[in-house]
């Protein structure tokens, strides 16, 4: 039993680290525009799903505060803080919960929450077959027509190559809050770049927003960028990138917090 539990919680992150070094560079190159289409099949891929399906296996089993990024720390110290009464949760392209469930026994009023989880439809049916899920999980295919306090997207930014529609939608539920994590930013002009993902080095274009357009964008409606920082750890090392000129490695993510000023 001892070995099974070791096993589980040692042997995935070595796995990982293998898959990585035969796969190769992720990053191949830097591309004019997203040529290659929706990536949402990407990420329906059957292996992938098993693996969200793992991970959140392994969370359930193994109550490790998230050390993979800093800003998880905050995240849950922000989620805290908001959920003395009700918070309500938009988690867009959240898998099958995956945040939810590495942050959910670290809450202080779990009962306080509910979390809403948009996605596509084989990683929704996914979530909601796990049935690991209690009532304060919600699983759709599209932004339900709700108000929420906060708007969460974690590490799905760069998949979206004109957000501008997504993100009006995302103020039409008036959040007083909304959460970005793990997001790779330009200080200038935003760009793309050629990613392989999965076994089958399957390609997607992966852009990278500029951080002005974005602050912007939401200042221009009522909301301040009232949290910002940048993961201390490399996210994509040096080794990762083949192809790609050194002023276009973006290595660190940023973590960004707006506000509404009007509530």
């Amino acid at each position: 039993m001892l070995l099974t539990a070791a096993m589980r919680k040692f042997l995935p992150p070595v796995v990982h680290s293998l898959e990585r070094r035969l796969r190769g560079s992720p990053f191949c190159g830097v591309v004019d525009s997203p040529d290659l289409g929706n990536h949402s099949s990407l990420w329906a891929d059957p292996e992938r799903i098993r693996g969200f399906e793992n991970a959140v296996a392994l969370m359930r089993e193994n109550p490790i505060p998230p050390s993979d990024i800093s800003s998880y720390n905050q995240l849950l110290l922000f989620f805290n803080m908001l959920s003395s009464t009700q918070l309500t949760v938009l988690d867009f392209a959240g898998g099958v919960g995956n945040s939810y469930f590495q942050l959910e026994r670290f809450f202080y009023n779990k009962n306080g929450i509910e979390w809403h989880v948009v996605d596509c439809q084989p990683l929704i049916e996914a979530g909601r077959n796990l049935k690991l899920a209690d009532d304060k999980v919600h699983f759709y295919e599209r932004i339900p027509d709700l108000n929420f306090d906060v708007v969460f997207v974690s590490s799905s930014m760069q998949y979206l190559y004109e957000p501008e529609t997504l993100f009006e939608a995302f103020l039409n539920r008036k959040p007083r809050y909304l959460v970005f994590t793990r997001v790779p930013l330009s200080e200038t002009k935003p760009f793309y770049m050629l990613q392989k993902e999965g076994r089958k080095g399957k390609k997607v274009t992966y852009k990278v927003h500029s951080f002005q357009f974005i602050s912007q964008f939401f200042d221009q409606r009522g909301y301040s960028l009232i949290y910002c920082n940048e993961a201390p750890e490399d996210h994509y090392g040096r080794s990762w990138y083949k192809n790609v000129p050194v002023h276009l490695q973006v290595r660190r993510t940023k973590n960004l917090i707006f506000h509404c000023r009007e509530i």
